[in-house]
């Protein structure tokens, strides 16, 4: 029993070791960064900077949309077609992606004050945390090229450019930031990742340049069934996390600004999303990839890996408090260490539910993922937010934390509903219809 506990068959261990690698490094960063903006700047920063969660979910819609696709998109030209063919996809996809995200960051640029004043109950420095945005919008910008990179980095399975990646990115921004947040304070930040993300972006696309994994191509009649999939995977991927995110942003995220909580969330939300979900969201970007190569194998390896990461997360949730005190010096280090106490255990059920949720990716078929989310957030968060208008609830931040927490539950329940409806017939990693 216990050897087969540790048996994994067929798992693609440089893959994910290398995944984790390049996590591990934007993970010490964002210590790193915390570090630095609570020694050379007050309180407050934190506060600036975390209103930046509510423009991260309308960001994540976007690139869910853009992004989101290409990994099916490349996993069939991968299988289906020429290197050179790969190539051209590649600049095709990116070209279309990069406009459409740069029309989105001028709407936002232009519309930011009206978006902060809306999300805003509390006294605020609304011109600060404007002119914050607008400086991180230009960075996004920049960083969407990034992102595109790092998906044709993952669907070839380059391991050592994760390497190459992680280290040049980490150096820079401890040498950034390091002078920028000690000049300029919050903004120093914003400074940091635009001159960070512009670097990135160039030695990226001289990577994918050198190893012929870009190509300059003009759009032909060939690509519609493969630019019609696109939007189509595209489509459904946006709705669900623009519904995801609508009803996180009224629901949590406002909550959260209501209770003045938002400084201590962000920083107990950076610490799971940067470490105890690191291994998590490598794990991610393996089963979307490993879709391409059918193997029925590597559903009992994700479930093995969770386990061990569960084992793990466990462990240094119980030691957080001595790194938020001691590592990243937070004056309110306790109530820090309260949210990520009571909010890390419901992240089990998130990840158990990347395993469905990644193989619907990887496969093109997120229109399940949406069903998910409409059922999700329409049906319980609806439930919940009635009984708010009917005053059975008063939102604090455990109330806020038990809501978010159940909500997690459910949905991995029905991703599973869904994955055993749709695979009963053993199709695990057959083509789906």
């Amino acid at each position: 029993m216990i050897k087969k506990l540790f048996y994994f068959k067929n798992f693609n261990y440089k893959l994910y070791f290398s995944l984790i690698f390049l996590s591990l490094f934007p993970a010490l960063y964002e210590t790193i960064r915390t570090i630095i903006v609570s020694i050379s700047t007050d309180s407050s920063s934190f506060d600036i900077m975390g209103h930046l969660e509510w423009f991260d979910l309308i960001n994540e819609t976007l690139l869910a949309f853009l992004h989101i696709p290409l990994y099916a998109i490349f996993n069939r030209v991968i299988k289906n077609h020429s290197e050179e063919d790969f190539a051209k996809v590649t600049f095709k996809t990116f070209l279309i992606g990069f406009v459409l995200y740069c029309l989105f960051s001028i709407v936002i640029y232009i519309k930011s004050k009206s978006m902060i004043v809306f999300m805003n109950v509390n006294e605020t420095d609304i011109e600060a945390v404007t002119k914050y945005l607008n400086l991180e919008t230009i960075a996004f910008v920049i960083g969407f090229i990034i992102t595109s990179i790092n998906i044709v980095i993952v669907s070839k399975e380059l391991y050592k450019v994760f390497i190459i990646f992680a280290f040049v990115k980490t150096l820079l921004i401890i040498l950034l930031d390091i002078n920028l947040v000690l000049k300029f304070n919050v903004f120093g930040v914003a400074y940091s990742n635009m001159i960070i993300n512009l670097f990135m972006g160039i030695l990226g696309i001289f990577i994918l340049i050198k190893n012929g994994l870009i190509k300059l191509s003009w759009f032909n009649r060939e690509d519609k069934m493969i630019f019609i999939s696109y939007f189509k995977i595209g489509i459904f991927s946006a709705l669900q996390i623009l519904v995801d995110n609508i009803v996180y942003a009224l629901m949590i995220v406002k909550m959260v600004n209501l209770v003045a909580e938002q400084g201590n969330y962000w920083i107990a939300n950076n610490f799971i999303w940067s470490w105890l979900l690191m291994p998590v969201l490598a794990l991610n970007e393996v089963i979307r990839t490993n879709c391409k190569y059918k193997d029925d194998n590597q559903l009992w390896n994700y479930f093995r890996i969770i386990f061990f990461i569960t084992i793990l997360a466990s462990a240094a949730v119980l030691f957080s408090n001595i790194f938020f005190e001691y590592i990243e010096r937070i004056e309110n280090h306790n109530d820090v260490y309260l949210i990520v106490l009571k909010l890390a255990p419901f992240y089990i059920f998130y990840a158990l539910s990347i395993i469905p949720d990644n193989i619907f990716i990887g496969y093109g078929k997120t229109l399940y993922n949406l069903i998910n989310s409409i059922i999700i957030n329409f049906v319980y968060y609806g439930f919940v937010y009635f009984l708010y208008l009917k005053g059975y609830i008063v939102f604090n931040m455990n109330t806020i934390i038990i809501m978010f927490g159940l909500g997690m539950i459910f949905h991995a329940l029905i991703s599973y509903i869904i994955f055993i409806i749709k695979f009963r017939h053993n199709v695990f990693f057959s083509d789906m219809n």
